[in-house]
């Protein structure tokens, strides 16, 4: 796919492509780690250069030239992460330029660790800080007394534990993962050149200090829900004032994933789900809303989306484990079990199940967590955020100052394509093979055709854009299965459209 940027807002939607239909099949989530966040993206500079009395910043595209460039620089060493961009920041004491930092992420032994590298302008390591750990075990990386052990460091060093960084028992993954953020840190500002140059102060117009623009802070955070990153990034007339709302929206998606998760026994989902057949239930209103719209999706995409799927996916796990192909008898029992007519609802907050009926909301409910986290920013006085939600559905609340919209890279396989630039509206990725199961020697993937109960056995992407998150979700599900489907959909939905890429 040709790179390019693309805006996007509730006026101007992307190009339009086909649209294909499915069903997540989710896997066993994580435990939860609760994240810890010790520094902000604003803070973090001068972690690493505390002498420093102001920093310029600049952003940098993650380009695939730039990853290709500094993936030639750190040799037979394979990040593994790439970011979708970089932020430099090149620190002055006085008449004196001390170096530059910029915050990088790689993974520990499940979660990625994001930290903040400073180096100096001879290519030393002049500081290292952990911004986010997320991590269960390994977090005496964080401890002062190890990272000062990569100060004075170069390109060429290896920052291997036990050679010439000193290992710490239980931790050599985060060990392992600080030095290759180092290494990459240090290739990326290689390959960047050293160009940045002071601003001079620009007092900001009568306008835009009327309406308050001349102090703007901006605020990123990230905490691990529903099995995943939300990483949320805003910009308010305070840091204080931002880190206040975002603590609003993170505490909107942890309830609702209390209310809305079938892996947690005690959700109003299980206990619906477990009362089926019962006759009508109350239930909370954000699990009826959430309902509600899947019905309505799936009744649009002619049930290509349905969270009744549930018995689909419980047959195909056990094939995973049994190691058999089911047999066409064993999903045609399940496929009698699975339907969206098989609810009821009665507003403003009943719903009934027929018997044995289970609903599975991993395939929307992300979406939907976003989209309620979008409105507890607005009502808390944000106009500009970006809620990202492990990076399978995003949404855009307005545009940064002084921007068209918030840039946002799709990531195709290894490879990111964007950026697009979205404003007041939502993205979701999904793909047909995230996660391979083999069944029979035959690899399948985490998405079920409702209609016919079998699992996709090809690869295949959807990129949807909608005006909420959770329309955006469940059609990058829904759309992975039927193109003639799609186009029928696509012409009655002139609000939503899509990227799909087939093969790998």
């Amino acid at each position: 796919m040709t790179r390019h940027t693309r805006s996007c807002s509730g006026r101007h939607s992307a190009s339009r492509a086909w649209l294909l239909g499915a069903v997540l099949l989710c896997g066993t989530a994580a435990p939860a780690v609760a994240d810890q966040v010790y520094l902000s993206a604003a803070e973090a500079p001068r972690a690493v250069f505390p002498e420093a009395d102001r920093f310029a910043r600049r952003q940098v595209a993650s380009t695939a030239e730039l990853r290709e460039r500094v993936a030639q620089r750190l040799g037979s060493l394979k990040p593994s992460v790439w970011e979708q961009g970089y932020e430099v920041a090149t620190a002055f004491a006085g008449d004196r330029r001390l170096g530059r930092a910029v915050e990088v992420e790689e993974i520990g032994k499940h979660r990625a660790i994001t930290l903040v590298i400073g180096v100096d302008p001879q290519g030393r390591v002049a500081g290292v800080a952990v911004m986010v750990y997320r991590e269960a075990y390994g977090g005496e990386i964080r401890s002062r007394r190890f990272l000062d052990q990569y100060r004075g460091k170069g390109e060429g060093d290896p920052l291997l534990p036990s050679r010439d960084i000193q290992n710490i028992t239980g931790a050599t993954l985060s060990a392992r993962a600080v030095g290759r953020a180092v290494k990459k840190a240090i290739a990326v500002l290689e390959v960047l050149g050293d160009t940045a140059t002071e601003p001079d102060p620009q007092p900001p117009s009568p306008a835009a200090a009327q309406r308050g623009e001349g102090h703007v802070a901006r605020v990123r955070e990230a905490h691990y829900v529903m099995g995943t990153m939300l990483e949320i990034t805003l910009e308010a007339s305070s840091e204080e004032a931002g880190r206040a709302w975002i603590r609003r929206a993170v505490a909107e998606s942890r309830r609702l994933d209390a209310e809305l998760s079938s892996f947690r026994s005690d959700s109003a989902l299980s206990e619906l789900n477990r009362r089926a057949g019962a006759g009508p239930q109350r239930v909370p209103r954000d699990l009826f809303r959430v309902v509600e719209r899947s019905t309505q999706l799936s009744a649009a995409s002619a049930g290509t989306f349905d969270v009744t799927v549930s018995p689909l996916l419980r047959m195909w796990r056990r094939a995973a484990r049994d190691g058999r192909w089911p047999s066409a008898a064993e999903i045609a029992a399940a496929r009698r079990l699975v339907g969206f007519e098989r609810i009821r609802l009665r507003p403003p907050d009943e719903i009934e199940l027929a018997g044995r009926t289970s609903l599975e909301l991993g395939g929307i409910g992300k979406g939907y967590a976003v989209d309620r986290m979008v409105e507890v920013l607005r009502r808390s006085g944000a106009r500009s955020a970006l809620v990202n939600f492990g990076g399978s559905s995003i949404a855009a609340l307005g545009p940064p100052a002084g921007e068209s919209g918030w840039p946002v890279w799709v990531r195709r396989g290894s490879a990111l394509d964007g950026p697009l630039v979205l404003r007041d509206m939502a993205l979701s990725t999904s793909g047909s093979l995230g996660k391979v199961e083999r069944v029979a020697g035959r690899p399948i993937g985490h998405i079920v055709d409702p209609r016919t109960g079998r699992a996709l056995e090809r690869s295949a992407q959807a990129t949807v854009l909608a005006p909420t998150a959770t329309e955006a979700e469940a059609w990058s599900k829904a759309l992975l299965v039927d193109p003639a489907l799609a186009r029928r959909a696509m012409a009655a939905r002139p609000s939503v459209s899509a990227l799909v890429f087939e093969g790998s």
